[in-house]
């Protein structure tokens, strides 16, 4: 098989997932409406493509077993799983899904929009479920969420960006009038989010300025642009290379100016940015787990609905607030925050 099967930092994960498969009781578990279960007798083959196995899609992928465990579907028992890493090559993904089609699986699972796009450009007649996509529609991955008109169905990861700056005006005690969006060059996602959040704040009479680049490196000399100077704050996008050694860079060089950095997932949160409205990856894998059980037990991809995870959750680090002189209100505290000190 092609790509990178469970490599590096991430392969005791890697591992522990196909065990995971293996070891979940199936006693009690979750049936989709019409699904039929496994046949007796028969093993199931699903390939999972992650694009970048990092941290939030190893617990995606883990939800995601855990849920076809719970309908049935076990490596122990009838199940075949392999997760191959394209490290966000697209070339590499490119030849993991061809591997797969020709092994063949009874279906993908694919997480990232880049990721999904190739697997059906490249395996048009297997099943393809999605997550970790804001997108679907605008990418055409489903002509609609009620009904895909093709081989893929899916989970939507999106938070508006309208409850996401809701969020900024409660936290911090100054206006946003100019922030700089924080993408990977080539992030399809990201093109979509800068266009929707130039639209929201223009209406509020506040700029987005992007910084854009390929890899890490590339974002932490970017930001030394003059344009830059004056940002009210950061954002960080979900893509998996900025929320990690891209954070980072960003994080360290915003903390030195005492400039907030909201991120669009928790991984960001967790390194040091000050808050986020996200989408928890443990329940989009949990929906796309589910979304599988079906199919697998008989369910065809046009017979389901693309779903929405919901609902966001707010993550905050409280260091990151103290260090910035911002106070959490308690009552924001008392509602459904995740707070990684």
């Amino acid at each position: 098989m092609k790509g990178k099967p469970v490599r590096g930092k991430w392969a005791r994960a890697a591992v522990a997932l196909l065990g995971l498969a293996a070891g979940l009781s199936a006693c009690g578990g979750w049936k989709g409406a019409d699904a039929e279960g496994p046949q007796a007798g028969r093993t199931f083959r699903v390939g999972v493509a992650p694009w970048i196995l990092d941290k939030p899609h190893v617990k995606n992928i883990e939800s995601f077993l855990a849920a076809l465990a719970s309908a049935g579907y076990r490596s122990d028992a009838n199940l075949q799983v392999k997760i191959v890493d394209a490290v966000g090559s697209a070339s590499t993904q490119s030849g993991i899904i061809r591997d797969f089609s020709a092994w063949p699986a009874d279906l993908v699972y694919v997480l990232t929009a880049e990721g999904a796009r190739i697997a059906q450009e490249e395996a048009p007649g297997v099943p393809l479920i999605f997550s970790d996509v804001a997108y679907p529609l605008e990418h055409g991955l489903v002509e609609r969420m009620e009904f895909s008109a093709n081989q893929s169905v899916g989970i939507q990861t999106y938070v508006p960006i309208e409850e996401q700056m809701a969020l900024v005006m409660r936290l911090l005690p100054k206006e946003i009038n100019k922030i700089a969006l924080c993408l990977r060059t080539g992030d399809p996602d990201a093109k979509l989010l800068l266009e929707e959040m130039r639209k929201v704040l223009s209406l509020q009479g506040a700029h987005v300025l992007p910084v854009e680049s390929p890899d890490a490196a590339g974002l932490a000399r970017a930001l030394s642009d003059p344009q830059l100077s004056g940002v009210d704050a950061f954002y960080l996008t979900c893509d998996s290379i900025i929320q990690g050694s891209g954070a980072d860079a960003v994080i360290d060089f915003a903390a030195r100016r005492g400039i907030p950095v909201l991120s669009c997932a928790s991984a960001a949160v967790e390194k040091g940015a000050l808050a986020g409205v996200t989408v928890d990856p443990e329940v989009a894998g949990r929906l796309a787990g589910q979304q599988a059980s079906q199919i697998l037990g008989g369910r065809t991809p046009t017979s389901l609905q693309s779903q929405a995870a919901a609902p966001p959750r707010v993550v905050v680090n409280r260091s990151a607030a103290r260090a910035l002189g911002v106070r959490i209100p308690e009552s924001f505290l008392g509602e459904s925050v995740q707070v990684y000190e």
